[in-house]
């Protein structure tokens, strides 16, 4: 019989990650928790309205941001079947026991996007449904909790539609970003690229920028020796869109920005810096629904190479710099459906990887002492974080029902353990700290998983023309921000 994944609270309540959502958008507790109930409510509704399933059947759209922007997820890796590796497995540092995960519930519904440690703690990101409050667009939603309980919790925007899709961290900064529409430069109903700092007692100093088109940030990161940040997302007007790439100084100014194209539809959603390169990672082909992965080498108006995938239904999703190389997870094709994939991109392109025997695709990945981690979703939408460490693949399994979001299922290290926040209802989130003994992790147990190299025949040369963009905007004068009514409780694995 399959483990399922339980939380128990002070009060030895039973929670299941594994739930949908009710008409009250309750937390489901208690042992009928295995037995997921479809969502029903309004606040159900409007969300799910976000939301459609691919062939993984976990393929996300968000409407505003992702004509804009789908996030297919999946996941990725296993752990060994021997006893003796599985004990040294467990003694990586990287993987401590973890401590006590926080069960967080709003009174807002939001769907969960990115997360980051903040002050000790961690800052989860979003957006509210269309119409949430009556006659206005989406809200971007910000909360940071500590093992304590939630620190600050607050909705930013105006009467347009302003969301949060990613979290970056450079030192003590911390910076989250997204789009606005409501503070827009340009046309009426036309999105800007969103900046807010974020600090330890609340939302900082807020920017917004863009052209007469649409401009819209899906990833941020530390922008080493280009630049102190760079964001990546896409920019263009209707169904003309191409891969965007903005680098800030320290205040927040743009220093340049450049969109890039094949010729055919482009997003980056994350990205890492090597040297005095950019290496961005997304899809061409995103409104035609035959994506390829695109991984390129930019700067300020420039190229140095470009490699897109030579299958379709591929993605490049998320990237973290290791070296001299940019490791990046998303899917690839295996016949009908898609396997979570790694990939090693070196300065100059060359490119390694391999991709694991089990349908998904990988959105977030970190590098640990002994291996490579990367999370994401299965075709079930069930979580799945699998592990490499350069000879066997594993999977650790979390059994949940999860309202995948926009990059959603981020992995971070906070406090010195990997951690994850994955999403039940439409505003209950879950810190989970996670180790690879299962039931530190609340998780089934570890499986292995076989897999396949990929290599330079997976990857060809592209042409990807740049083109300077003159961006406007600057700081946002007396943003609106509104308190979030919170509740959390500390969880443990049962």
């Amino acid at each position: 019989m399959k483990n399922i994944m339980m939380w128990s609270t002070t009060a030895l309540l039973g929670l299941a990650i594994i739930t949908g959502c009710s008409d009250d958008e309750s937390a489901c507790v208690g042992p009928t928790c295995s037995d997921p109930q479809p969502c029903t409510g309004a606040a159900c509704d409007d969300m799910a309205s976000d939301m459609k399933t691919n062939d993984l059947g976990a393929d996300v759209s968000i409407a505003d941001m992702v004509q804009d922007a789908e996030a297919d997820t999946s996941v990725v890796r296993d752990m060994s079947a021997d006893a003796m590796v599985d004990a040294q497995m467990d003694m990586d540092p990287v993987f401590p026991t973890p401590a006590d995960s926080t069960l967080f519930k709003a009174n807002v519904p939001f769907l969960f996007r990115d997360a980051d440690s903040l002050g000790g703690g961690v800052i989860a990101v979003g957006t509210t449904p269309d119409q949430f409050v009556a006659n206005e667009g989406r809200e971007a939603v910000a909360v940071h909790y500590d093992g304590t309980g939630v620190v600050w919790s607050s909705r930013f925007g105006d009467p347009g539609n302003d969301q949060f899709s990613a979290v970056a961290r450079r030192g003590n900064e911390v910076l989250l970003g997204g789009l606005t529409r409501g503070y827009s430069v340009g046309a009426a109903n036309n999105n800007d690229a969103l900046l807010v700092r974020a600090t330890t007692t609340g939302f900082g100093a807020a920017f917004h920028y863009g052209t007469t088109g649409e401009e819209m940030l899906y990833g941020l990161f530390d922008g080493g020796q280009v630049a102190h940040w760079i964001g990546v997302g896409e920019s263009g007007n209707g169904d003309n869109r191409d891969g965007l790439v903005v680098a800030f100084d320290q205040d927040l100014n743009v220093l340049w920005a450049t969109s890039f194209e094949t010729g055919d539809d482009e997003i980056f959603f994350d990205g890492a810096v090597i040297g005095n390169q950019i290496i961005a990672v997304g899809s061409t082909g995103v409104r035609d629904g035959i994506r390829r992965s695109l991984v390129a080498a930019v700067g300020n108006n420039t190229v140095a190479w470009a490699r897109r995938s030579t299958t379709d239904y591929t993605e490049a999703i998320g990237a973290v710099r290791d070296g001299n190389k940019v490791v990046v997870a998303g899917r690839v094709a295996s016949g009908a459906g898609t396997q979570p994939a790694i990939m090693r991109f070196t300065a100059n392109g060359a490119v390694t990887g391999l991709r694991f025997n089990t349908t998904g695709a990988a959105t977030n990945i970190r590098l640990g002492d002994q291996r490579d981690v990367v999370v994401g979703y299965g075709a079930d939408r069930t979580g799945m974080l699998l592990t490499w460490d350069g000879t066997t693949a594993k999977r650790l399994p979390f059994q949940s029902q999860i309202r995948a979001g926009f990059l959603s299922n981020p992995l971070f290290e906070a406090g010195g353990q990997f951690r994850t926040v994955f999403q039940s209802a439409n505003d209950t989130i879950v810190d989970l700290p996670f180790s690879l003994t299962p039931e530190s992790s609340c998780s089934e147990a570890v499986e292995e998983v076989e897999t396949n190299a990929i290599g330079a025949a997976d990857f060809a040369q592209v042409t990807l023309t740049p083109t300077a963009l003159t961006l406007t905007g600057g700081a946002i004068t007396n943003p609106r921000t509104s308190a979030i009514t919170t509740t959390a409780q500390g969880m443990t694995c049962e």
